[in-house]
């Protein structure tokens, strides 16, 4: 069996603006965009698909204790000290790091965004 991640969505509150936070923080652009059933963006970086979001309205969800949250995405960055500038800069929040891992050689942190999504980094 061979099995990949295919894309990860974001549930968004207010789907325009989380988008447009993302877009400004992370210089991504958009992709896909569907406005369907659900309403949903694909968010890319040099092309290759990072995350999309969807309305959580729309999927009959009302995020509430986003601490609770039972998945949390990771990604990788060039700069974990720039990447969580740019989040306090937009108004997102450092939750930990740049903090430095002697045991695996890499640099790491987290941050929420303007929602209150929590997302970890990790330098590669």
């Amino acid at each position: 069996m061979n099995i990949q991640l295919l894309n990860a969505y974001l549930l968004a509150d207010d789907i325009k603006k989380l988008t447009a936070w993302y877009e400004k923080t992370f210089d991504l652009v958009r992709g896909l965009e569907v406005e369907e059933d659900y309403n949903s963006i694909e968010l890319l970086y040099d092309s290759k698909f990072v995350i999309a979001l969807t309305s959580a309205e729309q999927m009959g969800v009302m995020p509430h204790k986003l601490r609770q949250n039972t998945v949390i995405a990771q990604f990788v960055v060039s700069d974990v000290t720039e990447c969580l500038e740019r989040v306090r800069m937009h108004g997102g929040k450092v939750l930990f790091g740049p903090s430095f891992d002697e045991t695996g050689n890499f640099h790491y942190g987290g941050f929420a965004d303007i929602e209150g999504n929590h997302m970890w980094i990790v330098q590669g």
